[in-house]
């Protein structure tokens, strides 16, 4: 199964560059067609309300093994090497020993989904005030250029299978095996089948889910989601 295609369907955008910082409800700067950057940590580090908001986990969307993302080899390369460099993996080149192939295949285990209710998010933005803000943010948020993160997809263990068009080279996997980072292993499923686990004890974000907030003179308005059929993250 598709996993970007089920994902969007349950509105959330797949992350495909290096940064995995994200968390529930961080504030986030939208400008045009750049990517979006981050603005603050935590929606209450503006808005002011002596309510709490609770993050609770999905269970409705699931994530599992079944699931995959599919790059063609040279995507996959690069998509692989900024993903490593998002969750802390130690840097590794496989083009040195496979310089072609057919496909790049990604899963993702032990996947969960933090999210907080839109009602909950909707009366807590209606009832609270701006406080300390400067005129940028004013205007950005006027301008409806803040996203707020409503929901993340955390995975503890990646999987990767390259399949190549050719014999892979024992040397290269030898190589890789004495590399001996305890985050990550390396095996030879057939001879033309590469496979690289993540040790699965460090979560990192997957997907996103987020809305823009809508503001008129300041005045919260509505949120639109944005990450159902946008490519932003």
């Amino acid at each position: 199964m598709d996993l970007i295609k089920h994902l969007s369907k349950s509105g959330y955008d797949f992350i495909d560059g290096p940064i995995r910082n994200h968390q529930p409800l961080q504030l986030w700067l939208k400008q045009g067609a750049n990517r979006p950057e981050l603005y603050f940590d935590h929606i209450n580090q503006v808005f002011k309300n002596p309510k709490e908001l609770v993050v609770d986990e999905d269970p409705t969307l699931n994530v599992d093994a079944t699931q995959q993302v599919e790059h063609d080899f040279t995507v996959g390369l690069t998509v692989l090497k900024e993903l490593m460099q998002g969750i802390g993996g130690t840097p590794f080149d496989i083009s040195t020993g496979i310089q072609t192939g057919q496909k790049i295949s990604i899963k993702y285990k032990d996947a969960y989904t933090s999210s907080v209710a839109i009602g909950q998010l909707t009366s807590y933005l209606s009832e609270s005030s701006l406080e300390n803000v400067s005129e940028n943010f004013i205007h950005h948020l006027n301008a409806n250029q803040v996203l707020l993160i409503t929901g993340v997809v955390f995975a503890k263990q990646l999987v990767m299978d390259v399949i190549t068009d050719r014999d892979i080279d024992l040397s290269l996997v030898a190589k890789l095996q004495a590399a001996k980072d305890p985050r990550l292993s390396f095996s030879l499923e057939n001879k033309r089948q590469l496979k690289m686990s993540t040790s699965g004890t460090n979560e990192f974000p997957i997907a996103i889910k987020a809305s823009r907030l809508d503001f008129d003179q300041g005045e919260f308005k509505q949120m639109r989601l944005v990450t159902d059929n946008r490519n932003f993250f």
